[in-house]
């Protein structure tokens, strides 16, 4: 394990190398933290909330009230495919 630290007035940077025993606090440290959180799930009406609002785009989108579809929050989409006429 090292340590970098930069003399910010002269940019100088040095890498120290830890001793052993730095080294065996810092794993023993790391290893006594919690684990992280998972995230949590989306519930299941969120999810059909999500989807209605997505619908509700797409259906504006195909009649042409609107020139961009939004999508936002924290859950990603994937694979999905969307067929736009005239696109």
């Amino acid at each position: 394990m090292e340590r970098i630290e930069v003399n910010v007035e002269t940019g100088e940077v040095m890498v120290i190398q830890y001793t052993p025993e730095e080294e065996a606090a810092a794993l023993a440290y790391a290893a006594s933290l919690p684990p992280e959180p998972a995230p949590a799930k989306p519930t299941l009406e969120e999810l059909q909330a999500q989807l209605a609002a997505l619908t509700s785009q797409i259906q504006h989108y195909a009649d042409g009230n609107v020139s961009a579809i939004s999508i936002s929050g924290d859950t990603p989409i994937s694979g999905a495919t969307f067929n736009v006429p005239g696109v």
